[in-house]
């Protein structure tokens, strides 16, 4: 779809290489953005709360490092296809987009603190180790 999406672009700008002049293209744009803005929306929020969890600070620190970076990138393009809704214009869209800030960090995927529900028999003694591990 990408590709496609690419050369009908492409074939826009030969057209008219103008786009605040390029109705056509202007209007691809903004279907696009109305098109792409949920998908990618809902995926950001389905990052941001991960329901992921871990003991080990280090892969914790790793894994959130990685999910930060998809979020940020998700950010970036949200903030632009959100641009893309109104009427185009090259300047404008390059101040929307210098305007942009990012977003706080995520919550941690670090189990410390928090209180998982675990079963077993041996319960007390993982609870024992755990605060060990903490002090």
């Amino acid at each position: 779809m990408g590709k496609k999406f690419t050369a009908q672009i492409q074939g826009l700008l030969d057209a008219e290489p103008e786009i605040e002049k390029n109705e056509i293209l202007k209007k691809r744009i903004n279907d696009a953005a109305q098109h792409f803005l949920p998908i990618f929306s809902e995926l950001s929020n389905a990052l941001k709360e991960h329901p992921l969890v871990t003991e080990s600070k280090e892969t914790a620190e790793e894994l959130d490092e990685t999910i930060y970076a998809v979020v940020l990138r998700l950010d970036k393009l949200l903030h632009a296809l959100h641009y893309c809704k109104t009427p185009f214009a090259v300047s404008d869209f390059l101040q929307h987009n210098f305007n942009y800030s990012e977003p706080h960090a995520l919550t941690s995927s670090y189990a410390k603190g928090k209180s998982q529900p675990t079963e077993g028999e041996h319960q007390s003694l993982f609870e024992e180790l755990r605060q060990w591990r903490d002090r």
